[in-house]
């Protein structure tokens, strides 16, 4: 609810099934997947979505610095830094997506996920929620990456407005979601 995912198909308040956050994909060949993202996503905190985060969620936010071999210095994303995530999202990563060898940027709308060996399910693996983007600068903006992972500011039709670990989740409408506004106004 508060992050989507850039495959798969969302529903929209007048009945239509559209793409969600890549409106387009193509298979150059068997290991290699390309993406056109859709224009005008805003983040809950009212920046655009950029290719760059896009990049940053497969990359620093799964991998952290030691990329996705665990090796020690990443071929997903040169120049990440920073927090390092928790082992267990690091082995996530890992399992989800086995043979990601890289992440390119196209261009300000096309992304390109290379992978070592040819996968025909990348495409449902970057539908399930561990393909879900989020902010590249708000990660940079949290203290750590607990704290991020906490509050993290997706582009869902749904932003968290409180999270008590173990307790509660509160989350609020996303009046700017691209798919238009969600039904109910809170979620408890």
């Amino acid at each position: 609810l508060y992050a989507e995912q850039l495959v798969g198909t969302a529903w929209l308040d007048d009945g239509r099934l559209v793409p969600r956050l890549a409106t387009a994909w193509r298979r150059p060949d068997a290991s290699t997947l390309e993406l056109t993202l859709r224009e005008g996503v805003r983040f809950h905190d009212g920046r655009l979505m950029t290719v760059e985060d896009v990049a940053f969620s497969f990359a620093e936010r799964l991998f952290g610095t030691r990329g996705a071999s665990g090796a020690g210095s990443s071929t997903i994303l040169a120049g990440a830094a920073g927090k390092e995530p928790p082992a267990e999202v690091i082995a996530v990563g890992r399992r989800t997506y086995p043979a990601l060898e890289r992440i390119e940027i196209v261009d300000r709308s096309t992304v390109r996920y290379v992978n070592r060996t040819p996968d025909v399910t990348l495409e449902g693996r970057l539908a399930q929620s561990v393909g879900a983007i989020l902010s590249r600068e708000s990660f940079a903006a949290a203290e750590n990456w607990l704290a991020w992972g906490r509050a993290p500011v997706g582009t869902g039709p749904y932003r968290i407005a409180e999270f008590r670990p173990d307790t509660m989740l509160v989350m609020e409408a996303h009046d700017a979601y691209w798919g238009g506004r969600p039904p109910a106004r809170r979620l408890r």
